[in-house]
């Protein structure tokens, strides 16, 4: 892979119960940024696990709202 970074704007989200997280040593969002430095948002979802669009769709449609 030439340029594993994403450069187009991106959301991320993660749900705070989010099983993956862990591998992340607490901090999904510090360790995937260098990947992606171009988010306009990123946001770890409270009592939300990996399906977060199913788990908590109100919060991830509120975010999905572009800036501006």
């Amino acid at each position: 892979m030439a340029d594993p970074v994403i450069h187009q704007p991106s959301l991320y989200l993660i749900g705070d119960r989010d099983l993956v997280a862990p591998m992340y040593k607490n901090q999904p969002i510090e360790a995937t940024r260098r990947s992606c430095p171009t988010w306009w948002v990123a946001q770890v979802i409270e009592h939300c696990g990996h399906w977060t669009q199913q788990e908590q769709p109100g919060e991830v449609n509120r975010l999905l709202k572009l800036p501006g």
